[in-house]
């Protein structure tokens, strides 16, 4: 038995055949979704314009890459506060003792 799933995602009107591990099937649909979703939202936004397809999905890339950076910059504050934390409780433990 596979641990692989394979499965069209219809994303803006166009059919993708994508494989991925079982577990995955969830996020997969999801993110599958919200593609469509932000990208529909650009199309309906720009309606009057000329740009194309391919101009909607680079804003979508835009907005995931920049949300992206912007949790992985938070990840990446609270490791050093908690160990900085965790360094002033020794350090003021140490002091107590002496």
């Amino acid at each position: 038995m596979s641990d692989k799933l394979t499965i069209n995602l219809a994303i803006a009107g166009k059919n993708h055949p994508i494989s991925f591990a079982k577990e995955d099937e969830e996020l997969i649909r999801k993110a599958a979704k919200m593609v469509g979703e932000l990208t529909s939202n650009y199309q309906r936004k720009y309606e009057d314009s000329d740009l194309e397809m391919k101009d909607f999905f680079s804003f979508t890339a835009f907005q995931f890459a920049f949300e992206y950076l912007k949790l992985a910059e938070q990840k990446g504050e609270n490791p050093l506060l908690d160990t900085l934390k965790v360094l002033d409780a020794d350090l003021e433990q140490f002091l107590k003792e002496k």
